[in-house]
């Protein structure tokens, strides 16, 4: 599908615009309607996409919540600001977006999962809601200093919210193996649920507001990320054997980098039972309708204050999810329904009938193309000339990594995509893959493609891309 061609008129800009920032976590870049699939339904956002500019080849700094957040929030890349894991305190001397923002007078909002430590700290908003997780498994402090737990054992005062804590984490202490880890269970009634949650106070933020100062709201929903299950309807919505399943998920993969990912979790998950998948499909996308709606209760919420034709909109995901392709649940390797994700921009008013743009982006652009709105200095990453009918970014890297001997690093452009994995034993190893013709990554052309003109081009850049990052590690 082709581009559609520049904007005809400039984004408006009427005085100080508002920003609304719509923030999930695991949702893939093609689990939409608006993407072409044909069984999620997710009228509001689709309606929304019609609105925007649709960056359709969108990556993330990193596939795992808590490194990727940090790259949004500091716009470097986690080996620079050391969020090499989830829980990882920040460095203060990194500035963040919202600190910038707070200092051009702006009022800044979040409510659901920020998830940078400490989780004190205000990291440059002046108003938050915390649910960094519904759960205490990684983090105590997630779940002590978590404004959803307060909520949920006042609306419902039946048990403590001491035992609230422990019913969110039941199914996530069984630890990756268990299917129950990904599925889930139902654990909280829907008017009480997290995104309900989310969405009920991101609704009164805008009903607050006086007007007095432009503001920024981060309205971040911990879904879809596993455990899957939500409650009634949601959890009943999409019957399993209506579930179309990845074309990947009984395939053979031999190649370098997954052979290493095969050892570390898909051994497990392909003693499964085989119908445990279209499970599992069914309940993330009952978990992506129910935040579908809960998106359009906020975009009504904005529209009845007016504040629309004076907002900017912002939709994406930290990450994605594989959901099956080639076996595999979750993220965290450098594949494509582990490092995609949905972007869309919306200026104030809109794009009549929407735009797309298919040159290669990363999330992490937000964090110049954010201050870019609200009147900042322009970066060069920002996204904002492509909304407004030019040019932008095209190519990015993506990292996920733990020490300069043990990460993953990726190169994408257009046409090529080329995967670099450092192994504790003294390897690097490669892929690559002609990603518009092959998105499902099914023919590795780095055996006997290693001297083409295009791999080692691409090659000397990842090669000096991967340098620096490793220096980067060692300083932290």
């Amino acid at each position: 599908m082709p581009e559609t061609p520049p904007l005809a008129r400039p984004v408006r800009r009427n005085g100080r615009p508002n920003i609304l920032f719509l923030f999930t976590d695991q949702w893939r870049y093609d689990i939409f309607g608006y993407a072409g699939n044909k069984q999620v339904r997710t009228p509001y956002l689709d309606r929304l996409a019609r609105q925007s500019m649709n960056f359709r080849r969108a990556y993330c700094p990193s596939p795992a919540c808590g490194p990727s957040r940090a790259s949004l929030f500091t716009g470097v890349f986690p080996a620079e600001h050391g969020h090499m894991r989830n829980v990882h305190a920040h460095d203060p001397s990194l500035p963040l977006f919202t600190d910038k923002l707070r200092g051009m007078d702006y009022h800044t909002g979040l409510v659901g999962k920020l998830h940078l430590h400490p989780v004190e700290a205000s990291h440059g908003f002046d108003w938050k809601l915390l649910c960094d997780a519904h759960y205490d498994t990684y983090s105590e402090k997630e779940a002590k200093h978590n404004d959803y737990f307060d909520a949920l054992a006042k609306m419902r005062p039946e048990q403590s919210r001491e035992a609230w804590v422990e019913a969110g984490g039941r199914t996530e202490a069984k630890g990756p193996a268990a299917h129950e880890f990904w599925l889930g269970q139902r654990w909280v009634d829907e008017a009480a649920h997290h995104t309900n949650w989310t969405a009920d106070e991101a609704v009164r933020f805008l009903q607050r507001d006086d007007g007095s100062q432009p503001w920024f709201l981060n309205v971040s929903f911990f879904g879809p990320h596993h455990p899957y299950k939500t409650d009634f309807p949601w959890a009943d919505f999409y019957p399993p054997s209506g579930m179309d399943l990845p074309p990947t998920l009984n395939m053979e993969k031999n190649t370098p980098v997954f052979e290493a990912l095969k050892r570390r979790i898909h051994t497990e998950m392909a003693a499964w039972d085989e119908e445990l998948w279209p499970k599992m499909i069914a309940q993330y996308y009952g978990y992506c309708s129910q935040i579908d709606l809960a998106v359009g209760r906020i975009l009504t919420a904005l529209a009845q204050r007016g504040d629309a034709e004076n907002t900017w909109i912002i939709f994406t995901s930290d990450h994605g999810d594989h959901l099956g392709n080639w076996g595999l649940l979750g993220k965290a390797d450098p594949y494509e329904t582990s490092i995609r994700v949905p972007l869309l921009i919306c200026p104030p008013g809109g794009i009549e009938g929407g735009g797309t743009h298919d040159g290669v982006v990363n999330m992490m652009d937000l964090n110049g193309t954010i201050l870019d709105m609200a009147g900042g200095a322009k970066t060069p990453r920002s996204l904002l000339p492509v909304v407004e009918g030019g040019a932008g970014p095209d190519g990015t890297f993506v990292f996920q990594g733990w020490a300069p001997d043990n990460y993953h690093a990726v190169y994408v452009e257009r046409q090529h995509k080329l995967i670099a994995t450092n192994r504790p034993d003294g390897r690097r190893l490669y892929e690559a893959y002609a990603i518009a013709d092959d998105p499902w990554e099914k023919n590795d052309l780095w055996p006997g493609g290693q001297t083409h003109t295009t791999w080692r081009r691409m090659r000397a850049t990842l090669d000096q891309w991967c340098r620096e990052q490793e220096a980067a590690m060692v300083r932290h």
